[in-house]
């Protein structure tokens, strides 16, 4: 297997190669891997970017940040893009080795052999220039900004997603609105989560699948459910609480911490599924957008 992969990496060196010149003048990132995540290629830009980590795994590039770089990064796309064979982005907000803030666009290509299988994905990684949060304020007030904030909470069913309560999303048709909530909840716990089933906790940003002009945040939990009829639930109900909003609004949720630990008390205080209810679901966004405002000021 060892031989087979250095095989691998030593005929898409080579072939890289012969166009590495215009790769390297290209103004974004470019970053070649199989699909055990193994770096191929790396283009001048990404060098300039993260470093240079040719011949290991992608997400060891994380290392200097505490807790990152052993594993899979969580918004890691590799596994949906081999499913669906479709090109996938990931908007990441994270930090280089200076400390410095950098919010990155990540866009995943599968390469796709006649066979139909995925042996080797192309990462585009660009930095994106995101509007300055008191660029932002200068010209909106906090109300104003997070009245372009949405919610919906869907619980994990038989389909792959059923809505538990949700806003009306001003960007998605109405009489499209549940079709799109059960794909965005595959899209995550089919790609993103890949059935770990005790998966908990703030996911994001991520991709709002065609929505590029959105992202959205994933707040993970399992509730009690006193009227679940499937017995290997054992009454616990997996559900996610999505949060919409703009990409140049991602300053809002900065203080990633502070927000989780207020999502979580809120799951704890609802107690059980059946208290999410469409009354419970306005005062739920009252309180977070109350709550969000006072992290901005």
């Amino acid at each position: 297997m060892e031989k087979k992969e250095n095989n691998l990496l030593s005929q898409n060196q080579t072939s890289l190669s012969n166009f590495s010149w215009i790769l390297d003048e290209l103004p974004y990132g470019i970053s070649v891997q199989d699909t055990n995540r193994t770096i191929l290629y790396e283009n001048k830009k990404v060098k300039e970017l993260l470093g240079t980590y040719m011949g290991t795994q992608c997400f060891k590039r994380w290392t200097y940040i505490p807790g990152e770089g052993q594993n899979p990064c969580q918004d890691c796309m590799m596994s949906l893009i081999i499913k669906d064979k479709i090109d996938h982005k990931v908007f990441r907000r994270t930090i280089n080795k200076q400390g410095e803030e950098m919010f990155l666009e990540i866009h995943h290509i599968p390469l796709v052999e006649e066979s139909g299988e995925v042996n080797l994905y192309i990462q585009i990684i660009e930095v994106c220039s995101v509007l300055d949060k008191g660029k932002v304020l200068s010209v909106q007030t906090p109300e104003q900004v997070l009245e372009n904030v949405q919610f919906a909470i869907v619980q994990f069913g038989d389909l792959g997603g059923e809505i538990v309560t949700t806003d009306k999303l001003s960007f998605v048709e109405s009489n499209k609105l549940e079709e799109f909530l059960v794909k965005i909840t595959v899209y995550i716990f089919g790609g993103l989560i890949q059935g770990v089933e005790d998966q908990i906790g703030l996911f994001g940003p991520l991709p709002v699948l065609d929505k590029t002009e959105y992202e959205m945040l994933a707040y993970l939990f399992q509730i009690r459910n006193d009227l679940a009829l499937d017995p290997r639930k054992k009454g616990i109900e997996r559900c996610m609480l999505l949060i919409f909003l703009k990409r140049e609004y991602n300053f809002i949720f900065e203080k990633r911490e502070l927000i989780a630990n207020f999502l979580a008390e809120k799951v704890d205080k609802w107690g059980i599924l059946q208290n999410i209810t469409p009354e419970e679901h306005e005062i739920f966004a009252t309180e977070l957008r109350s709550f969000l405002k006072q992290q901005i000021m």
